[in-house]
């Protein structure tokens, strides 16, 4: 799929070459007339999209890491680094999958000795 570097819908639609920006422009308007109101004409990952802007869906994502820092203190942090590097360490689910298969394959060689 191309994508553009062009930061507004107009300067992607400049930049596509005439044939291009005919075809593009037809399907855009067709969005644009059935999209239900609420939806922000962006450019997201080099091409023209559809969102709903943050603002209308919760608090703005600052505020919410503002909260998230300021409900930690130092010390409740420190003590929860210090539990988890205490804790014992599982072993990751391959691994895990992998010993299960090894010790089949001896207990199966085993009985047939």
């Amino acid at each position: 799929m191309v994508s553009s570097v062009e930061r507004s819908v107009d300067g992607y639609l400049a930049s596509l070459p005439a044939e291009r920006r005919a075809v593009v422009s037809a399907v855009r308007d067709v969005v644009r007339q059935n999209l239900p109101e609420g939806y922000r004409e962006t450019m997201d990952y080099g091409m023209i999209a559809y969102a709903i802007p943050p603002e209308r869906y919760g608090d703005p994502p600052l505020e919410a890491i503002g909260e998230f820092i300021a409900a930690t203190t130092p010390e409740q942090f420190i003590a929860r680094h210090e539990e988890v590097r205490a804790a014992p360490r599982q072993a990751p689910v391959r691994q895990t999958i992998a010993a299960k298969k090894v010790a089949t394959k001896k207990s199966v060689s085993r009985k047939r000795v």
